[in-house]
């Protein structure tokens, strides 16, 4: 059973759960090192052959998300790596693909609304000059 069900919000929010995620989209936390706020959509496994690649039902609208480890972020550190450091051509990219994420009550945009918190590594990406 899922902790958050978009056509009831917050009815079985006591109950601790994790929901499939796909990342949709990431835009810049503006005023933020580092940081984005993320487009979640909700999906379902149901009877995805996991042992293939899988195909994922969609549930409900999108939802918004934050990754945990993006919260220490700053100008002089993004994700335990000082970004002086990075070589020049490379940089902090945002999460992609799916996650596992947990609906919380928390201020997004102004107001206290249900987002999804997960936790992933941020890429380090580039191209070599």
């Amino acid at each position: 059973m899922n902790s958050y069900d978009p056509r009831n919000p917050g009815v079985d929010f006591f109950k601790p759960s994790f929901q499939l995620l796909e990342i949709k989209t990431a835009t810049a936390i503006t005023g933020q090192s580092y940081r984005w706020e993320y487009d979640l959509q909700l999906v379902d496994i149901d009877d995805a052959d996991l042992q293939a690649t899988p195909a994922y039902e969609d549930r409900g609208s999108q939802v918004k998300g934050f990754n945990v480890l993006e919260f220490d972020n700053t100008v002089t550190n993004a994700g335990g790596y000082d970004p002086d450091n990075i070589p020049d051509d490379f940089d902090v990219k945002p999460v992609s693909g799916y996650v596992l994420g947990h609906p919380v009550n928390a201020k997004a945009d102004g107001t206290v609304k249900i987002v999804f918190l997960f936790s992933a590594v941020n890429p380090i990406d580039g191209v070599c000059s």
